[in-house]
C-alpha cells in the first residue's frame, strides 16, 4: 500500500488565500459640473509581493451612459510596491445646454481575488456652470457716436478672448462694484484739442489700481480724436488703447518686469513669458536684454510701446500701420501673463516679425498731458513680407470651451457650424429678443473671431432701420446688444478688424 505524501503549505500561500488584498475607493470630487471628470483614488491596504488588479466599470442612474457620462471599463493593476492608483470618469456637456438639475451615476470597482468583492461610489452631475470670464465694461459719454460704441465692443471682444481669468471685484463707494475693469470713453482727446486727421488718433490710460499683489487697474479712460472718428480701423485703434488701459505700460506688473527696474524710461521688458515668445519669433535677431521698448516719439509714445523699428505692425507699437493688419501677438499675450493676467496664448493673432527695418513716415508727435497717457499715431510704412518659415504655434492653455450664446430667460445653446445650429440661433434671436428692443441683453461666450463672423451671418434678421443708443449704454457681460450684433458689430468689411 503506497504511503500518503504529506502536504506542506508555505506561510505565504496560506496568507494569500486566507487574507486577500483589501482595496479602498475614495472619491476626490463626488459632485461635478457637466464637462468635468469625476476623479477617484484607489488604494491597496498593504504592499503586495504579487500584482493585484481590479476592474472599474460604471452604471447609469438618472445620468445616462453616452449622453451624460462616458462608459468606463478599465483594468487597474497594482504591481509589487504600489499602493495608490488614480482614475477618472469623464462627464459630458449637453449638446444644447438646458437646466436638468442634479443627475447621478455609479462607479463600480470589482477586485480580482481581493476584498471587498465590490466597491461602489455615487457621482452627482450638476448643470454646466460657465467659468468666470474677464469683463470689460464701458461708460460712454453722451457725445459718443454709435460707430465708436461698435468699435469699442469689437476691441473688447479681442481682449476678452486673450485675457480669460476673472480678477477680484473692486467695491468702490463712488463707482460701485467693478468686475473686472470699467473704461470711460469720450469723443475728443484726453489732452484736449484735436490735432487733425491722421496724427494722434486716440489716448488711453488707467486711473485706479487694485491694492493687491497684482496692482492691476480697474478704472480707465479713453479719448478718441473727433477728426479720426471715421477711420475705418477704429476698432484697431480702440484695441490698442484698451491695451494701455489694462496696464501696458502703467501698472505694477509692467514696472516689475522692465530694465532699469521700475524706471519711467525703460529700455527692455524682461518678463519671462514675453521674452520666451519674443525669442521664439525673432530667433537669432532677438535682443539679449529682453523685448525692446520704444525709445522715440516723445511723451505718450516713448517708453510706452514695443519698439516700432523692431516690431513693425504689431498692435502695441506706438504707430499703427493701416496698410496692413495690426495683430495682437503672442509676445504681447506673454507680457500680460507676466503682468499678472490669466491669458490664453491660442487667442493671439497671427504675427510675423518684419524682414526689413521699418521706417516711420510722417508720424505725428502726440500732444500728451502726462506720461500716464499713451497715444496711437497713424503712419504708412512699407508693406512687410512675412518670412517663409511661419512662427511656431502656441498650444492653448487649459480646456477649450465650445462657443455658446445665452439669453436671460432661456437655456444657453452651444453653437456648431451646421444648418440646425444656424436655424436654432436664428429662431432664438427672433423669438427671444424684439428686433427693435435695446432692453434685453444676450451674451456670447468662447467664440473665435471666425465663429463670430459666421454667427453674425446666421443671425442677420433684416435690421435696416438705424436706431439711436442711450447715452449711458454699457456692455452687458461679454456680448453686445442685439441692435449692434445683427447689423454692425460683426461687419468686418466696415471696421477692418483682423480676421
Amino acid at each position: 500500500m503506497p504511503r500518503r505524501r504529506n502536504h506542506v503549505y508555505s506561510l505565504e500561500t496560506l496568507e494569500r488565500r486566507d487574507c486577500p488584498a483589501g482595496f479602498t475607493l475614495t472619491p476626490l470630487n463626488q459632485v461635478v459640473s457637466e464637462g468635468n471628470s469625476a476623479d477617484f483614488e484607489l488604494t491597496l491596504d498593504a504592499v503586495s509581493a504579487v500584482p493585484e488588479s481590479v476592474i472599474v466599470t460604471s452604471k447609469s442612474g438618472t445620468a445616462i451612459i453616452g449622453s451624460d457620462f462616458m462608459q468606463r471599463t478599465q483594468r487597474i493593476t497594482f504591481f509589487p510596491g504600489e499602493t495608490t492608483k488614480n482614475f477618472s470618469v469623464p462627464t459630458l456637456r449637453d449638446p444644447v445646454e438646458s437646466i436638468e438639475g442634479a443627475e447621478n451615476f455609479t462607479v463600480i470597482v470589482n477586485p480580482i481575488g481581493g476584498t471587498p468583492s465590490e466597491i461602489t461610489s455615487l457621482v452627482v452631475i450638476n448643470d454646466y456652470v460657465p467659468p468666470l470670464n474677464f469683463e470689460i465694461d464701458f461708460v460712454f459719454n453722451s457725445n459718443v457716436p454709435q460707430s465708436l460704441v461698435t468699435a469699442s465692443a469689437l476691441a473688447a471682444n479681442l481682449w476678452q478672448s486673450v485675457i480669460t481669468e476673472n480678477l477680484p471685484e473692486v467695491n468702490s463707494p463712488i463707482f460701485g462694484t467693478i468686475d473686472d475693469i470699467q473704461i470711460s470713453v469720450q469723443l475728443g482727446l484726453l489732452s484736449g484739442d484735436s490735432d487733425g486727421d491722421g496724427n494722434t488718433l486716440a489716448q488711453g490710460q488707467p486711473l485706479l489700481f487694485r491694492t493687491d499683489a497684482t496692482g492691476l487697474p480697474y478704472l480707465a479712460q479713453i479719448g478718441v480724436d473727433e477728426a479720426d472718428i471715421s477711420n475705418p480701423e477704429l476698432s484697431t485703434i480702440m484695441a490698442h488703447e484698451i491695451g494701455h488701459c489694462l496696464g501696458f505700460p502703467t501698472s505694477r506688473g509692467w514696472e516689475n518686469n522692465v530694465i532699469p527696474l521700475g524706471s519711467d524710461a525703460p529700455t527692455n521688458f524682461t518678463g519671462p513669458k514675453a521674452v520666451e515668445q519674443y525669442n521664439l519669433l525673432f530667433g537669432t535677431s532677438a535682443v539679449a536684454a529682453g523685448v525692446p521698448i520704444e525709445q522715440d516719439g516723445g511723451d505718450g509714445t516713448a517708453f510706452a510701446h514695443w519698439d516700432d523699428a523692431t516690431f513693425g505692425n504689431e498692435l502695441m507699437t506706438g504707430t499703427l500701420d493701416f496698410t496692413s493688419t495690426n495683430p495682437l501677438s503672442v509676445i504681447t499675450v506673454g507680457a500680460f501673463d507676466d503682468m499678472g493676467y490669466g491669458v490664453d496664448y491660442a487667442a493671439a493673432q497671427p504675427y510675423s516679425p518684419p524682414t526689413t527695418t521699418v521706417t516711420t513716415i510722417g508720424a505725428g508727435v502726440s500732444n500728451a498731458i502726462g506720461s500716464g497717457i499713451s497715444n496711437a499715431v497713424a503712419t504708412s510704412p512699407p508693406v512687410i513680407t512675412p518670412p517663409a518659415t511661419p512662427p511656431p504655434s502656441i498650444p492653448p492653455r487649459g480646456r477649450v470651451l465650445p462657443a455658446r450664446i445665452t439669453f436671460p430667460d432661456k437655456p444657453a445653446m452651444i453653437l456648431s457650424e451646421n444648418n440646425s445650429s444656424r436655424q436654432m440661433v436664428r429662431s432664438a434671436l427672433q423669438n427671444n429678443v424684439g428686433i427693435s428692443s435695446l432692453s434685453t441683453p444676450f451674451s456670447l461666450h468662447h467664440l473665435s473671431t471666425n465663429q463670430r463672423v459666421i454667427l453674425a451671418a446666421w443671425a442677420s434678421i433684416g435690421q435696416e432701420t438705424s436706431m439711436s443708443l442711450p447715452s449711458n449704454l454699457t456692455s452687458v457681460g461679454s456680448g453686445p446688444r442685439l441692435s449692434l450684433f445683427a447689423n454692425q458689430l460683426f461687419d468686418f468689411g466696415v471696421h477692418g478688424d483682423a480676421a
